[in-house]
C-alpha cells in the first residue's frame, strides 16, 4: 500500500514533507509526489522512482507554501510504469483540486456510471427546455411560437439547410435536437444500456408525435418526455446521496452535513 502526508504550518513544508516521505519509503518505492499550497496557488513535483531520486534541489525550491500533500506509491491497480499515474493527483476544471489516497476504490465503476448518468440527465433537461418553450402557446394570443406540418417541416428544413435560417426555423432545430435525445436513448436501451422504463416510454411517444406533425401532441409528449428526465434525474441524486449518508459522508446533492435540515446524529 501507498504512504501519503499532509502537513498544514505557518512556515513552509516542503522539507517537512520530503523527511515525511523518507521516513514512509517503505510504503511505496514504484514512484513520489509533493504538492504545496501558496495563496491560490499549488505547486507540483512528481516522478517514477525513490523519493531521493525525485527530489532534487531546483525541485524542493520550486515548492513553496504553508500547506502541502505526499505521497510515496506501491501500485495495486492501474499501470504500474506509468508517471501519469504518479500521485498527487490534480485537476483545474470547474475548481482547482489536488489529492493523494492509499488504496483502492473496489466500486469506481459503478460510482462513475452513477454520476455520468446525473450529468446526462441534466444535460438532456437543458437541451428539452428550448423545444417545450418554441411548442408552448403564447398566453396573449394563444399560439405557439413554432406551427408544425409538413409544408412547414420542410420550409424549416430547407432554410436551415441552406444557410438562411429564421426564428423559426431555428425554433425547428431546437425541437429536432430534443427529439434526436430520444431517438438516441431508444438506440441505446436497444443496446442494453440501462434506462428508465417511464423516460424510454415517453421518448417513443415523442418520437410518433414528432412524425406526426402535430403541434399540440407533441408538445405533451415532449412536456412528458422531459418531466420524466427530471424525475429520474431525482431518483438517481436520491439513491447516491442515500448511500453516501448511511456511509456517513456528505452527500453530492442534497443538504450538506451538520445543516438544519440534514444534521450530524451521534450514537
Amino acid at each position: 500500500m501507498c504512504g501519503i502526508v499532509g502537513v498544514v504550518s505557518a512556515a513552509p513544508v516542503n522539507q517537512l514533507i520530503y523527511d515525511a516521505l523518507l521516513l514512509l519509503q517503505h510504503r511505496g518505492q514504484d514512484a513520489a509526489g509533493i504538492v504545496t499550497q501558496l495563496e491560490r496557488k499549488f505547486f507540483m513535483h512528481k516522478a517514477k522512482g525513490m523519493v531521493r531520486d525525485v527530489f532534487r534541489t531546483r525541485n524542493m525550491r520550486a515548492l513553496p507554501g504553508p500547506t502541502g500533500l505526499g505521497q510515496v506509491r506501491y501500485p495495486t491497480a492501474g499501470n504500474a510504469y506509468s508517471e501519469e499515474e504518479a500521485q498527487p493527483f490534480c485537476v483545474n476544471a470547474p475548481f482547482g483540486l489536488v489529492l493523494v489516497h492509499n488504496g483502492n476504490l473496489t466500486n469506481a465503476k459503478a460510482l462513475k456510471q452513477e454520476l455520468e448518468l446525473v450529468d446526462s440527465l441534466k444535460a438532456r433537461e437543458d437541451s428539452l427546455a428550448p423545444a417545450i418553450a418554441t411548442l408552448t402557446p403564447d398566453p396573449k394570443t394563444g399560439k405557439p411560437p413554432l406551427e408544425l406540418g409538413p409544408l412547414n417541416n420542410v420550409k424549416y428544413q430547407a432554410q436551415n439547410a441552406a444557410g438562411n435560417s429564421t426564428v423559426e426555423s431555428r425554433n425547428y432545430a431546437a425541437l429536432q435536437r430534443a427529439v434526436q435525445e430520444a431517438t438516441n436513448l431508444k438506440t441505446d436501451a436497444a443496446k442494453g444500456v440501462q434506462t428508465d422504463k417511464d423516460v424510454l416510454r415517453f421518448a417513443n411517444e415523442l418520437i410518433a408525435a414528432f412524425g406526426g406533425n402535430d403541434t399540440k401532441t407533441t408538445l405533451e409528449a415532449l412536456s412528458n418526455f422531459s418531466k420524466s428526465t427530471v424525475k429520474a434525474r431525482e431518483n438517481a441524486q436520491k439513491r447516491i446521496d442515500s448511500r453516501r449518508k448511511s456511509q456517513g459522508v456528505e452527500p453530492y446533492y442534497g443538504p450538506a452535513l451538520g445543516t438544519a435540515s440534514n444534521p450530524i446524529k451521534l450514537d
